[in-house]
């Protein structure tokens, strides 16, 4: 198509015809049936959906007096998040961390998880800290995992502090609120039931796991309700990696004629050298199953609403863990001497190569090492970690008002969480007691293909078999069982006075309302380890069934990456019958209990304005006395 142009600078044809079309579009047009009666009733609009849904979230953040975000369940059901963590990461100034491949712990402007207080329905929540091996520091990091997102219909994270909490997290508080049935479609069915199901087919695993949620809100009437969520949900990851670890520096003494980028040293040389200690090899299966219930029951006049509400997790987990280590660290730092070649990367063409300059080692030779040295080349690892957690939350809420200014709400809550973790962990060694293996030369090479790949000779000069298992040497046999529990009891009573208009010169007149209240809370949350280590005599490894890790990231197609490996499986009934026997013994370091008890007492007067800069806000003073109690073990 060819364009007309016009005296006016940078004025075509095209232009003026959008620019006309545009302004049709925006033409008032003339409004028809204007000859009704001008009392003619009309209709009421209820708008629902998505617009609905950002309106109302919206609202809540207009209408807060602190700095509050929140989305609805209509939010959240846009997307296809497995728990409510997934979807508040999508909430601005919150970041979330991820566990296995799945959302799980909430950070609040920068401010990690045991900065962030979580509660349900206003009560306090409490889960397992800690992933894969727990730990004292995240312990009052909520697992937003445990909830799946069917199960909430609205989550705010309010990024400020008020008077009526009785403690605010440093970064933030997230609520989790979940349906109150008779404000569930308050214009719909009486009975409302829903429920999905998918069904999901890994290939690594070569295995079938589900997800399947129910939902369902009865309405007996105007003035009672229930409701029940129940959402089953399985899962099997497989996590297969390989990959270069521990990047050090050192500065080693190479021999003369030691190759250095295929040049040999002249004499002794003194280089600074940053260095990757070995090479991984890893498959983790995860399988987990995880159910959630939630349950609520709702009774309402023109005065009264008393509300009681529970949900339940459960979640039980083993990670199968099978590792291959090619270990060259130690042998780098402290037997510079064994090095035959190195290939470096200066990061300069300019620089020469034989200058004490810092550079990576991308590549090296080694042989003639034995005795103790050799052992860490080569190592096996099998850790299992399996973990049952049970969490609980839920209470009774009871609110009444005077159909004027006066509102009194009472609230009893409870919360406790329960979860066993077993850490189990054996670990083998190069077999440096066979004349076969007290001979080790190898190389590291990540530069010709990018990938990782670490080879070992014995003394004969062939090459080591990952999958053989008869090179390896027992090292380390051991068993951890920790269990923790922790309770949470809450009460609280708060009093909202609405006030009058406000008048000129009058300070009380200044808020919207007024609240004061009391608060109390128990806590309570204790770790217990017994720990049991094999120190008998070695076992005989040639008599131990081996477990092989598949697979390892088949799409590479290197030689000597490992696809494939073996080590002494932990299930071989010699193991297993000295960890079902054996004595285990209190871990006294790992032991703590922790008894905190919180009462609080709180004015708060919240304030807005209207006119050409809307505002909202709130001034408020509480009273906090906190009495904590911690056991544990301090040393000798």
């Amino acid at each position: 198509m060819n364009t007309r142009n016009f005296p006016f600078p940078g004025i075509t044809l095209r232009t003026i015809l959008s620019a006309a079309a545009c302004m049709a579009v925006i033409a008032p047009s003339p409004v028809l049936g204007q000859a009704g009666s001008d009392d003619e009733a009309l209709e009421e609009i209820v708008v629902t959906g998505i617009r609905r849904s950002l309106d109302v979230a919206a609202d809540i953040k207009r209408e807060s007096d602190a700095v509050v975000d929140a989305i609805t369940a209509q939010d959240i059901g846009l997307f296809s998040d497995n728990n409510i963590g997934e979807a508040l990461s999508r909430v601005p100034g919150v970041l979330l961390e991820r566990e296995a491949g799945e959302g799980y712990r909430v950070s609040i402007r920068g401010l990690g998880p045991r900065f962030v207080r979580t509660t349900v329905n206003g009560r306090t929540a409490m889960s397992a800290s800690g992933g894969e091996t727990g730990g004292g520091d995240d312990a009052r990091g909520f697992t937003f995992n445990i909830m799946p997102s069917e199960v909430v219909s609205k989550a705010s994270v309010s990024k400020s502090t008020q008077a009526w909490e009785i403690e605010g997290g440093i970064g933030g508080a997230v609520d989790l609120v979940t349906n109150r049935p008779l404000e569930f479609q308050p214009d719909g069915e009486s009975l409302y039931f829903s429920g999905t199901a998918r069904g999901i087919y890994n290939d690594l695993s070569e295995d079938e796991r589900y997800r399947a949620s129910l939902f369902l809100n009865k309405k007996f009437s105007e003035n009672f309700g229930f409701f029940f969520a129940a959402t089953i949900d399985q899962a099997d990851r497989i996590d297969n990696l390989a990959e270069s670890q521990r990047l050090r520096i050192f500065e080693g003494d190479f021999a003369a004629g030691t190759l250095v980028n295929g040049v040999p040293l002249a004499e002794e040389t003194e280089l600074a050298l940053s260095h990757f200690s070995g090479v991984r090899y890893q498959e983790q299966p995860i399988p987990r199953d995880r159910e959630t219930y939630v349950t609520g029951v709702q009774w309402q006049n023109d005065n009264w609403d008393v509300n009681f509400d529970w949900t339940a997790g459960f979640e039980d987990e083993v990670r199968d863990d099978k590792r291959l280590w090619y270990g060259f660290g130690d042998m780098i730092r402290r037997f510079d001497d064994r090095m035959t070649s190195l290939t470096v990367d200066f990061g300069d063409e300019d620089l020469d190569r034989t200058e004490t300059t810092l550079g990576t080692l991308v590549a090296y030779e080694f042989e003639g090492l034995s005795g103790r040295r050799v052992e860490p080349l080569l190592a096996g690892l099998y850790r299992r970690v399996p973990r049952e957690s049970d969490v609980n939350v839920g209470g009774l809420n009871v609110e009444w008002n005077n159909g004027d200014d006066w509102t009194v709400e009472f609230d009893l809550g409870f919360a406790d969480q329960d979860t066993e973790r077993i850490l189990e962990r054996l670990r083998t060694r190069l077999n440096r007691d066979e004349d076969q293996w007290n001979d080790i030369s190898g190389s590291y090479d990540i530069a010709t293909t990018g990938y990782p790949i670490a080879i070992l000779y014995d003394a004969n000069g062939d090459e080591i078999d990952p999958l053989d298992t008869t090179h390896q040497k027992f090292n380390l046999l051991e068993r951890t069982i920790t269990t923790e529990h922790g309770e949470d009891t809450s009460f609280r009573l708060d009093l909202t006075k609405a006030l009058e208009e406000r008048s000129d010169g009058d300070l009380i007149s200044f808020f919207d309302e007024v609240q004061f209240g009391f608060a109390w809370n128990e806590m309570t949350f204790g770790r217990e380890l017994i720990r049991s280590e094999y120190d008998g005599p070695d076992f005989d490894m040639s008599l131990i069934q081996p477990a092989f890790g598949r697979d390892i990231l088949n799409d590479i197609n290197v030689p000597g990456f490992v696809h494939d490996f073996g080590i002494p499986d932990i299930d071989d009934p010699a193991f297993e019958e000295y960890l079902e026997t054996t004595t285990y013994l209190p871990d006294q370091e790992g032991w703590f209990d922790v008894t905190e008890e919180t009462t609080s007492f709180y004015i708060q007067g919240n304030f807005s304005g209207e006119g050409r800069l809307p505002y909202r806000g709130n001034i408020g003073f509480r009273h906090v006395d906190t009495d904590q109690t911690n056991l544990g073990w301090v040393g000798e």
